[in-house]
């Protein structure tokens, strides 16, 4: 989120100049996706069956990852996981269930 690129390292589109005048305005120029900070803080995940869902219920979550060109805001991917984090994730998983199984 601090590097302002999506989970595989792609730079986020910058904000236009409106946009950056707007949140100066208002006093909340903190960067690319960040205003309230709600978006990147208020993230949730539910566990059903053997699958986990993990994301956010704003609304503007997915306007900011898909994109809305009618509305004029292009697509800034911010959910995912990398190479890397799958990489490490999977050592997780694979730890924990050891460490479970006695493995």
């Amino acid at each position: 989120w601090d590097r302002a690129e999506s989970p595989d390292g792609l730079p986020w589109k910058p904000l236009k100049a409106e946009t950056v005048q707007r949140k100066i305005r208002k006093g909340r120029n903190r960067g690319i996706l960040v205003e309230s900070g709600n978006l990147r803080d208020l993230l949730r995940y539910q566990v059903s069956g053997e699958a986990l869902y993990f994301g956010t219920g704003l609304v503007y979550g997915a306007t900011h990852q898909f994109g809305r060109p009618e509305a004029g805001i292009p697509a800034r991917p911010w959910l995912g996981i990398s190479d890397d984090d799958e990489i490490a994730i999977e050592g997780i998983v694979y730890r924990h269930l050891a460490d479970v199984t006695g493995g």
